[in-house]
């Protein structure tokens, strides 16, 4: 278990130095551009993600799948070949034809996006799916250390490559080459690391990997309705500088998902070889433990995101202030769900995810383009109850394909005292209150999750029977 820890906590500082980059940098990059330019970035950034899901494919899922319960490493090392491989075809195919699209389409089109801006962010997506299928081999082999290296090196260059391009031109452009830059050292340095090789893949096994992976996309894809694609409304429905503000607080949102993914990147490898090696009771056990984790984080963030703005950010910023507490709703019932998928994912039944995520994206996408002529809170306010929604379907399909008799109550009882934390800090306008409920809510809510489980103790003989059986 200690050396479980320090994996955790490796991961986790690679992850604020990676994908937490944008809120580190936060206080120096909005003090040369203005809330209209960060809105323009999100606006790419969410082009970015959408067509991420295609190019990636969710290839390391198949290897997590696929190579995971193989216990001889060079059975796994040559699946993770093939998938490489696999990922480098399907960027090449999927990829390449977006950036010929970028240089030729009409500038009105784009309009206010400008071709240079669409090919710096088309150009990086090309390596997202070599990128994550060689991360997750690193996390395969326990490779944490590796990891951290990379990740570090990768985040000096682009700070640094941020800091001077601002100096010199304050532009969106300079900041996409930053992260283009740092992208191409990480595929450089994960392949000197692992030494993939590009490899013939045979047709039966192509066919067998895309199957499993082709639902999870379409999750993905439709998923992009629920956490995505409002960026997209609110940019028809509103203005850049709407829409940069709320970047701001989705950027709070985005740090609390990042400080969950270290739990992620540790568990989501292991969690199939814990249950063929160690059943169903330290599997509950696990996952119970990342539910507690998140609600700790959003009631923390809820206190915490307010205060950076008031403090770190120009005085421009503070009506983001107002979307940080439905933005971390979204965030919230997302990563449970995440934590919550077990079933689905161990019976290979992804096409219940599929339909759970269509569902959901259509209902979404159509109460928010509804919801869009009243503005940002209400569109948020609907994708939070879809998203509700969405984990509890999520929830329910995978228990009945896995019985995972989970303590309900006590989880019910933590998430209600997270939301009501989060809730509170809408009436918390000094810094130092905020600073004081910043550490005192997830010490409160981890206290009183330990209270529970004292109580649970006199059933837990009886519920681990029934969760053997």
């Amino acid at each position: 278990m200690n050396k479980s820890w320090q994996h955790f906590i490796t991961y986790g500082f690679s992850i604020v130095l990676t994908r937490g980059l944008s809120l580190i940098m936060l206080p120096f990059i909005t003090r040369y551009l203005a809330p209209e330019q960060i809105g323009k970035l999100e606006l790419l950034a969410t082009i970015s993600v959408f067509i991420g899901l295609f190019i990636t494919f969710c290839l390391h899922e198949a290897l997590y799948r696929y190579a995971g319960h193989f216990t001889c490493v060079k059975k796994q090392y040559v699946i993770a070949n093939r998938l490489f491989t696999l990922s480098c075809l399907v960027a090449a195919i999927i990829g390449l034809p977006f950036c010929l699209i970028a240089i030729t389409v009409d500038h009105e089109l784009l309009s206010p996006i400008s071709h240079k801006e669409l090919l710096l962010v088309l150009v990086s997506v090309l390596f997202i799916g070599p990128l994550s299928v060689s991360t997750a081999w690193l996390r395969m082999q326990d490779k944490a250390r590796s990891f951290f290296v990379i990740s570090a090196i990768a985040s000096l260059i682009q700070v640094i490559w941020i800091v001077v391009a601002l100096n010199l031109h304050a532009t969106v452009a300079a900041v996409l080459w930053a992260g283009l830059v740092a992208t191409l050292f990480q595929m450089v340095a994960l392949q000197v690391a692992n030494q993939f090789r590009l490899r013939k893949v045979p047709k039966s096994q192509v066919k067998q990997y895309l199957i499993y992976s082709l639902p999870i996309v379409g999750s993905g894809v439709v998923a992009f309705g629920l956490s995505g694609a409002e960026r997209w409304i609110l940019a028809a429905n509103t203005s850049l500088l709407e829409l940069g503000l709320y970047a701001i607080a989705a950027k709070f949102a985005l740090a609390m998902c990042l400080l969950v993914q270290p739990f992620g990147m540790w568990w989501m490898p292991k969690r199939f070889q814990m249950i063929k090696e160690q059943g169903r009771t330290a599997v509950i056990k696990v996952s119970q433990a990342g539910l507690i984790y998140i609600f700790m984080l959003v009631a923390a963030m809820s206190y915490a995101a307010p205060l950076f703005i008031s403090i770190a950010l120009p005085t421009d910023y503070e009506p983001a202030i107002t979307f940080i507490v439905p933005a971390l709703m979204i965030a919230m019932f997302k990563e449970m769900g995440e934590i919550t998928n077990i079933g689905i994912l161990y019976r290979k039944q992804t096409q219940h995810l599929f339909s759970i995520n269509l569902i959901s994206a259509i209902v979404g996408v159509t109460c928010a383009f509804w919801a869009g002529k009243w503005g940002i809170i209400p569109i948020l306010a609907v994708l939070s109850l879809v998203g509700i929604g969405r984990f509890f379907a999520i929830s329910l399909i995978s228990h009945r394909l896995y019985n995972l008799n989970y303590d309900c109550g006590s989880l019910v009882a933590l998430a209600t005292l997270s939301i009501g934390f989060c809730f509170m800090s809408l009436y918390v306008e000094d810094n130092v209150s905020r600073l004081i409920m910043c550490a005192l809510s997830p010490i409160f809510i981890l206290l009183t999750a330990l209270i529970l489980q004292r109580f649970a103790q006199t059933q837990l003989p009886t519920l681990q029977q029934q969760s053997e059986t």
